[in-house]
């Protein structure tokens, strides 16, 4: 399956395959130039023979990230330095080859080294395969909160492997799922309710989970309008991530209780159908995802102060109507902390 991606800040293909490592290997032996490895510790690990026969040449260089806690401006520093000391020009590019983290680090470094160089992402866990590898969102977290410090760099190519998949561990499968249950919620009522039979995990509902954010991307590529709706119960879930501790609590499991807490308030509000938050909080569970915390909202509310949906003292909060349709309400900060009061 291949999937174009035509933006005016760059286009490409998405590639979803068990030959996609391949196809990447054809496109840098076309380019010709070098390229600088930033990996997964546990992905490289279990995959590092698969990728070096697939891309063939040796690689330039190579740093090796963890983890939540790795993903701040020190460890760009460290790709930086690492790149320009193997002699990486504009002419070379990065390979991302990990999760959400290492594409992150990856994709802000390209962006930012000689002013801006191609890289390319090779997705190995279920989230960012589904979500954080496409749209071009790269950045790391700041002390006073998550993704503070980024900017948006398209890739040059997604190759998506499902056979990657196979070394994750069920926590980590779990948090995929997160994703794609969000993916499903905002726009399209009949993947959820085959989520709620059935969540398989294959190369079709990979696609569609991408194509569902390539909807909004495509027309917000620089996320100042409808694509905010992708953000669904994310503000809750970057707000439990600061007050927890970056990495003590994982996004996927975050966004899930994100969800969960604002489709609640939302109902009782009046702006969302009444049954979907039984219907999402059901589903949730299914998998295995928390739909609660012992934090309350005015607990959370600091942590949401420098929220990027943030503009002019009023937050772009986002919603469900219903199953399938997300929207976006502007209110301040207080009032959508204050949607709690009555629990």
């Amino acid at each position: 399956m291949v999937i174009p991606v035509n933006l005016k800040n760059g286009s490409y293909d998405i590639h979803i395959s068990r030959d996609s490592l391949q196809v990447l290997g054809h496109e840098l032996t076309q380019r010709k130039g070098r390229y600088f490895i930033v990996a997964d510790k546990l992905a490289y690990k279990y995959h590092s023979g698969k990728l070096h026969e697939a891309i063939g040449r040796e690689h330039a260089g190579i740093i090796t990230v963890h983890g939540e806690e790795e993903k701040n401006l020190s460890t760009v520093i460290k790709v930086l330095e690492s790149a320009a000391m193997a002699g990486i020009n504009r002419g070379d590019c990065f390979i991302a080859f990990g999760g959400g983290v290492c594409g992150d680090i990856a994709g802000f470094a390209a962006a930012i080294f000689m002013r801006g160089i191609d890289y390319y992402q090779v997705p190995t866990t279920l989230l960012s395969q589904v979500d954080s590898s496409v749209g071009g969102k790269t950045g790391v977290d700041l002390k006073a909160g998550k993704n503070l410090a980024g900017c948006f760099k398209q890739p040059s190519g997604v190759y998506i492997n499902t056979e990657l998949l196979k070394t994750l561990g069920p926590g980590e499968i779990r948090q995929g799922k997160s994703e794609m249950i969000k993916a499903a919620a905002i726009h399209d009522e009949l993947l959820f309710n085959s989520f709620e039979n059935s969540m398989c995990i294959d190369e079709d509902t990979i696609g569609k989970c991408v194509r569902i954010k390539l909807a909004y991307v495509m027309g917000d590529e620089l996320d100042t309008g409808k694509r905010m709706i992708l953000n669904f119960g994310h503000t809750i879930a970057h707000g439990l991530e600061k007050v927890k501790g970056f990495g003590v609590i994982s996004h996927g499991d975050a966004v899930s209780i994100g969800m969960a807490v604002s489709v609640q308030l939302s109902e009782k509000a009046g702006i969302t159908e009444k049954g979907t938050a039984k219907r999402l909080i059901k589903l949730l569970k299914s998998q295995g995802l928390p739909v609660s915390t012992e934090l309350t909202m005015k607990e959370l509310g600091q942590a949401m102060i420098l929220d990027k949906k943030m503009n002019k003292g009023l937050l772009k909060a986002v919603f469900i109507e219903k199953i399938g349709k997300g929207i976006i309400k502007e209110m301040t900060l207080d009032e959508f902390i204050g949607m709690g009061d009555s629990k």
